[in-house]
């Protein structure tokens, strides 16, 4: 795992942040037990081999909770979350205009690839960086509000 984790870091591209969505909360008797316990332990091992290399600093890492992007979004239907890759394109086609919160300029090359294998992760890693530059946005107005 750790030359994995290794391995899927030194082909990071070199970047200000890094954003993750947090890890779901692990339940005692949750049936899905196994699989948060596997993807908890992958995100410990990127997150240290991450900070031990120079691609990222620690003060560049950051997280999103799952329930902050289930509300940008909306992908949340009684305790079932929706698909990032299905809810993808009506994001996008209701963010088409670059003065709204979650516009991505976006070719249909890129649109389509969401579509293939690994969408979920494309349509969700497209959604944390909306999600981060609207909170990084709405911080720096209330702080330029805060010093007028």
């Amino acid at each position: 795992l750790y030359d994995s984790a290794r391995t899927a870091v030194e082909q990071l591209p070199e970047a200000d942040f890094c954003i993750q969505e947090d890890s779901q909360v692990l339940l005692k008797m949750d049936p899905n037990a196994r699989i948060k316990f596997s993807n908890m332990k992958c995100q410990c091992y990127l997150n240290c081999v991450l900070q031990d290399s120079e691609r990222v600093k620690s003060n560049t890492l950051h997280y999103i909770t799952s329930g902050a992007i289930n509300k940008m979004f909306n992908l949340k239907i009684g305790s079932e979350r929706l698909s990032m890759k299905v809810s993808f394109p009506k994001i996008l086609d209701t963010n088409y205009d670059p003065e709204k919160p979650f516009y991505l300029n976006i070719s249909n090359e890129q649109r389509a690839q969401i579509h293939q294998g690994n969408g979920e992760q494309l349509a969700g890693s497209c959604l944390q960086a909306l999600a981060f530059r609207y909170a990084a946005t709405m911080l720096a107005e209330e702080q330029q509000q805060k010093d007028s």
